[in-house]
């Protein structure tokens, strides 16, 4: 039998209650305490350590700084025997590591390729080299790895930065002809390379020219020109512009480089005083910068009157094409033609692979590149460049890996950026891997059974 509680025996146990859900709230609050101390001070940690990393390691955003060098040598601008750390597009750091030769990869080689062993020299600029990206996401690491998983025993892909087309036909010639490849596998931006070629190779005061070459068929495909002049050719080039008709109106001009200021993970990540309020800020702006759309950047910062040879690679998709334009192409095919006579001279299987603009992939990039650039669609031919590029190659019997199309289905499929923020043109890690997955299938069709 139960006896009702006294008025002070209710208000003992009221108290009672009180003083353990007091006790309950105050352990609660020492505990969130103490773990953000602990969850601040791992955060000040990393940061600290991070500073310490960077002070330690001479980069340079973008260009990775000692990682590369002003003259061509064995592994083109890639400086031999390279080791640290470089800023990936959101600050943080990403190892880069060259041979002694200075190809980006780990393995020490020989000179002289080893019996029985493929060894494929891959010749690009940033792109192939990996910009921003860390060791085993570059597309040559993913590469190698994979002929080796297929049964190719022991093979090399040695990676060369050699930053477009006519200076790598020059460093073909001089340096990589010398490591006895099997395959020379040359990447294409339709970008920067196509307006390059033009800078390397038109006007009076260009960096080559085409050597006369005789009947031997050693010869020199390429000389320098004694007349080259660099401030000269640049004046040559910006002197042209986009036609009128190629644009709609004044445009709203650049997108700003700066709209998230949080976006690249660098400087100061303190938010109300706390550094992990800072980093998860920070995150959160990363992954918002990653996913928007966003137009390709201007080399020249030229929006309302863009230059006709520019970075972005705008320029090739006009249709139709200006004289000049269709000399850049001209010009280019001339050096395929150069790069596959030096390959057959050697006994060297000569194919290209073209890297895709981001405006080609993902559709949300193609409408902000539209309106930043205040550009006519109707003026434009999107996938030109391409089919120009692959109509030449079929005609002249080189192989020729076109991933755009696969690049921008699996976008479609996934709606996961592919490319680095802030307009920039080279593909992210996914990108990267995108690119491999899609050109493998006719990389093993061109390579066939490795031997037993």
């Amino acid at each position: 039998m139960k006896f009702p509680l006294s008025r002070r025996q209710r208000i003992q146990t009221v108290r009672v209650c009180y003083h353990q859900f007091a006790v309950g709230i105050l352990s609660v609050c020492v505990a969130c305490a103490v773990a953000l101390v602990a969850v601040e001070a791992i955060a000040r940690w990393l940061e600290h350590g991070r500073a310490i990393r960077a002070a330690a390691v001479a980069h340079k955003e973008g260009y990775h700084g000692n990682a590369w060098q002003d003259v061509l040598g064995d592994a083109g601008f890639l400086a031999p025997s390279f080791s640290g750390y470089v800023t990936n597009e959101y600050g943080q750091q990403v190892e880069w590591v060259h041979n002694s030769f200075g190809f980006r990869t780990r393995r020490e080689i020989s000179r002289h390729r080893p019996p029985g062993v493929l060894r494929l020299l891959m010749l690009g600029d940033s792109f192939v080299a990996g910009h921003r990206l860390g060791q085993e996401q570059t597309v040559g690491y993913q590469m190698e790895k994979w002929l080796q998983d297929q049964g190719f025993s022991g093979a090399e892909v040695l990676i060369a930065a050699i930053e477009e087309p006519t200076t790598g036909l020059d460093y073909l010639e001089t340096f990589g002809v010398r490591f006895e490849p099997q395959v020379v596998l040359l990447g294409i931006t339709l970008g920067n390379d196509l307006a390059q070629v033009y800078n390397s190779l038109a006007g009076e005061h260009s960096k080559y020219r085409f050597a006369k070459r005789s009947e031997v068929g050693s010869s020199r495909e390429l000389e320098r020109n004694p007349k080259v002049d660099r401030a000269a050719q640049i004046e040559f080039v910006k002197l042209l512009r986009m036609p009128k008709d190629s644009q709609k109106g004044p445009g709203p001009g650049p997108p700003s480089s700066k709209a998230d200021p949080g976006s690249q993970m660098t400087g100061s990540n303190s938010l109300l005083g706390f550094h992990f309020l800072g980093l998860l800020r920070a995150t959160w702006l990363t992954r918002r910068a990653q996913r928007a759309p966003q137009a390709t950047i201007s080399y020249w910062n030229e929006y309302r009157e863009p230059y006709l040879f520019d970075g972005n690679g705008l320029d090739m998709c006009l249709s139709p094409a200006p004289a000049e334009i269709e000399q850049t192409y001209q010009l280019l095919f001339q050096v395929l033609s150069a790069y596959q006579r030096v390959c057959d001279w050697h006994g060297i299987r000569f194919m290209v692979m073209l890297h895709a603009q981001r405006y080609q992939v993902q559709p949300g990039d193609l409408e902000a590149t539209i309106k930043a650039y205040s550009l006519n669609p109707a003026r434009f031919d999107w996938m030109a460049p391409n089919r120009r590029i692959r109509g030449f190659c079929v005609k002249h019997g080189i192989p020729c890996f076109d991933p755009t199309e696969a690049m921008a289905a699996e976008y479609a499929r996934t709606g996961e950026q592919m490319f680095m923020p802030r307009g920039d043109m080279h593909w992210n890690a996914r990108g990267a891997k995108a690119f491999f997955e899609a050109v493998k299938p006719d990389l093993a069709r061109e390579l066939g059974s490795p031997p037993r």
